[in-house]
């Protein structure tokens, strides 16, 4: 079977981006860059649909990089911790006690009170669950 030139050209050039992509995987492999790994061809496709420019690939490439490494020194410090049980703010019963101030927990649990240097003080009678809220801002 006889090729065109330009079916020729886009074999080779094909051929030339699968040996470029490889070279790419490999070396995002023997780096440890799992993220860039794993989406590297698709961000560079999605990019070019939506015209972005190579800084602005570049600059989703590396956060999506930055926050799975976080994500994992997370969990590698929580494993580490041997914590019995990880608790969340997710299965918290915010209706046990009545008066909490839902609003002024979530506002704690974003840490700004350590930037600003002030102490939180959990108060109240036994019972209402004043440990296991300090216990959460400590492991938090």
């Amino acid at each position: 079977m006889k090729t065109n030139p330009s079916q020729a050209d886009r074999i080779s050039t094909n051929a030339a981006a699968v040996t470029a992509n490889s070279s790419l995987q490999d070396n995002l492999r023997s780096l440890r860059l799992s993220y860039l790994f794993e989406n590297a061809v698709p961000a560079a496709e999605q990019a070019a649909r939506d015209g972005h420019g190579h800084l602005h690939y570049l600059q989703e490439l590396i956060a999506g990089e930055v926050a799975l490494r976080h994500d994992r020194s997370v969990q590698r410090r929580i494993h580490d911790a041997r914590f019995p049980v990880v608790k969340t703010m997710a299965g918290w019963d915010w209706n046990l006690p009545a008066k909490i101030n839902r609003m002024q927990v979530e506002h704690l649990l974003e840490l700004d009170f350590i930037n600003t240097c002030t102490n939180v003080v959990f108060a109240g009678p036994t019972g209402i669950g004043t440990m296991p809220g300090a216990r959460l801002c400590r492991v938090v």
